[in-house]
This record gives structure tokens, sequence and C-alpha cells, in this order.
């Protein structure tokens, strides 16, 4: 009923002086119109960070999720930019929340990003990721049930088709064969280079952390994981506790990741790319 008088005030307001029979339809129509909102509004919303984990938080948000009902033993998941733009859209089973069924991501701009699917929380078959501005497949991953070292798994493209990379699985995941735009065969790089801190980033977190008096007082210990960005420059960015946000420890911890000198940059697909990475850092009282 509560739905229904907002409704009835905002039909009755925007029909203005026109007749009290046209005031029904208003209704119905506004009705029509908003019930897809409230419904979203209805069902389970979770604030999501950079790399979908959940926070409590809208400030640290970067997305957000709707968990809608379940079906045929599944749910519905919704990810949405804040932007209110389709980020993802997945299902998982009810019993567990393990991934199952197709998945799909898409760029702010609308268009298709990432697809496949999982079969009990496991990616499987062929998966494709498309470039944001052309939308031509950008790489492709294949999973397979029991890969073998020489398995083709990774291949990537040129904007214009033309294949670009193999990668091999297990234990040589870093070897596989590069084409220049002619199909000449080149030097090989993989795909993903990760970032590497080039100096010892344990001994220079242990020097800088400073154990929190608060934490101290009540025996307080435990593993903070710290999300940052190592930039193109290799310079550090946004570092922020993943958990526990608001411990002592956690905050120092921020501030250690925060002090650290520039890493060397990792780079995507052969170029410098700003790449998110964590760090656990461990606290014990003794």
């Amino acid at each position: 009923m509560s739905y229904l008088y907002v409704f009835d005030y905002g039909g009755y307001y925007l029909s203005g002086a026109k007749s009290l029979l046209m005031k029904p339809i208003v209704i119905i129509l506004l009705f029509c119109l908003l019930s897809p909102i409230l419904v979203r509004a209805q069902r389970d919303t979770v604030f999501l960070d950079v790399i979908l984990n959940p926070t409590k938080k809208r400030d640290d948000a970067s997305y957000y999720c709707f968990y809608g009902d379940v079906e045929f033993g599944r749910r519905k998941i919704e990810d949405f930019y804040m932007s209110g733009k389709l980020k993802r859209i997945a299902s998982v089973r009810a019993t567990d929340s393990a991934y199952d069924g197709t998945y799909n991501t898409y760029y702010e701009n609308g268009k298709k990003e990432e697809s496949g699917s999982y079969i009990s929380d496991v990616k499987s078959g062929i998966w494709k990721t498309r470039y944001e501005d052309t939308n031509t497949v950008w790489f492709t991953e294949e999973y397979i049930a029991e890969p073998v070292d020489t398995s083709e798994i990774f291949k990537s493209y040129y904007r214009n088709g033309k294949l670009k990379r193999i990668e091999y699985i297990g234990e040589h995941r870093d070897t596989g064969v590069c084409y220049d735009e002619n199909g000449t065969s080149v030097k090989f790089t993989p795909f993903y280079k990760m970032p590497e801190a080039g100096y010892d980033w344990q001994a220079f977190i242990s020097k800088t952390l400073i154990y929190p008096v608060r934490a101290t007082r009540v025996g307080m210990s435990g593993t903070i994981y710290v999300l940052f960005q190592v930039l193109k420059d290799g310079s550090i960015s946004k570092p922020k506790p993943i958990y526990d946000k608001d411990t002592p420890l956690a905050k120092e911890a921020e501030h250690a990741v925060a002090q650290m000198p520039k890493w060397k940059p990792g780079t995507i697909d052969d170029e410098l790319a700003d790449v998110y990475f964590t760090l656990p850092i461990t606290f014990l009282f003794e």
C-alpha cells in the first residue's frame, strides 16, 4: 500500500489539472514504468571494490551488485558501475554460491568485455576478451579438464584479428611464440608481466612498520592484505586494506605500503600498465 500511495501522489501531481478520470491511468502507467526500479531496490545490494571484493562503504566502492531470486537452483548476479551501467552478469548455485553457467562482463561504454562459462566454480571451454575500442577479440583462454604442458591455452590477437601470441600452460606457462602482423615469428614475450619490487620489500616493510600501541595493549595480531596500484612509472598508488579496514593494524599496514620506493612496473600485451597488486602484511605479537 505504501508504494501505491507514493505513485498515487506522483500521478496526481503529474496529472495536474487533468480530469480525475485520467488519474488511474497515470497511476497505472507510473507503476508499470517504475516497478522494475522498485523490484531492483528490494533485492540484496552489495558494494564491490575495484577487484570485485565486497566492501561495506559506498565511498570505497567501484561497483555495486544485485543478487536475484533463486530460480532452478541458481541465483543471478548483476554488477553495475557506479554510473549505473552494467558491468557483469553471472549465475551462482544457491547451495554454495559457486559460479555455474554463463559469465559475461562489459565495458562502461556498453560493449562486451569478457565471455565464458563456469562448471562448479571452474572455468570451462574457451573464454574470450575483447578490445574496448574495436570490440574485436583481444585474447582467448582455453580451459580443459586435465591440461598437459604442451597444450595451447592462451592466444592473443592484434586489433585487425591476426594472431599475435600463443602461450602454453603447466610448468612452461611462460613459454610460447609471438608473431608480427605479417605472421613472422618474433621473440616471445608473455602477455602478462607482473610488477616486481626489485628490492627486498619484506625487509623494507619490517623496518617501516611501527606496531600500534592500541594493538599491543590488547595483544592484537594477524595478517592484513593491502591492495595497491603499481603505476606505469613504478610508483605506489592507492594502498588500501581489503579486510578489517578500520583496525589499528590495517591503518599501519596501509601507511607502510604507501612508503615503499618505486617498483618495476608491469606490462599487459607488451605495454606498460597500471596494475593492481596485493601484499600480505603480518603482525606478530609475542
